[in-house]
Parts: structure tokens; C-alpha cells; sequence
């Protein structure tokens, strides 16, 4: 029913049993409660600007593909750390922000 009064602006149901069980308990905020954890960081300023920058770049982008960058360069960074603890003097590794090099030193 609230679907059909309100739309998309509706709560989900999940929502709705969650505050009835607050309300039923005596609990009568309807603000999210504190949790322990790391801080989510997908909505901060910065992130939230660099999203637009590369949006604006090319606006045929969709949010996929900017998640499957993201991923593939987590990989490449967990491989390079694999390689480095199996052989620490196999390659001198350097790097930045947005670079990384490697230098393999047995083709010398």
C-alpha cells in the first residue's frame, strides 16, 4: 500500500519492520544507529568529486565500469605484493598514486 500512495519515495518493507520493532521497544529515534567498524568512504567530499571529474570526462561511463577499474587495480596491487613476498630481490618495485613501475633486474 505505501508503495502505491508514495512511489519510490516509500520505505522498504525491511525499513518499515525495522522501525515498528524500535518503536515497539520503546525506542522512539528514527536516525541510524552508530556502528562499530571502519567508516564507510564511498561519500566523502573528495570521493564524491573525483566520481563527478571522471563522470564529466566521458558521460558514457557507467558506475560498472568505474567499480571494475577500481577492482582491477586492487588486483594488480595484491599481485604485486604476492611477488614481492615470494622473492623480495626478484624485481625493484616504485611507485605513486596513480603509477606503478617495475624493474626486473635479472634481464641485466
Amino acid at each position: 500500500m505505501l508503495k502505491t500512495a508514495y512511489g519510490n519515495a516509500a520505505l522498504s518493507k525491511t525499513r518499515v519492520y525495522d522501525l515498528f520493532s524500535r518503536f515497539k521497544n520503546g525506542e522512539m529515534s528514527i536516525e541510524d544507529q552508530l556502528r562499530l567498524g571502519c567508516p564507510s568512504t564511498s561519500r566523502i567530499d573528495e570521493n564524491v568529486d573525483k566520481i563527478n571529474a571522471l563522470v564529466r570526462e566521458d558521460r558514457r561511463r557507467t558506475i560498472d565500469q568505474l567499480y571494475e577499474q577500481r577492482e582491477r587495480r586492487l588486483q594488480a596491487c595484491f599481485e604485486l605484493k604476492n611477488q614481492l613476498k615470494e622473492d623480495p630481490f626478484s624485481n625493484v618495485i616504485a611507485g605513486d598514486e596513480s603509477w606503478c613501475y617495475g624493474y626486473d633486474s635479472k634481464g641485466i
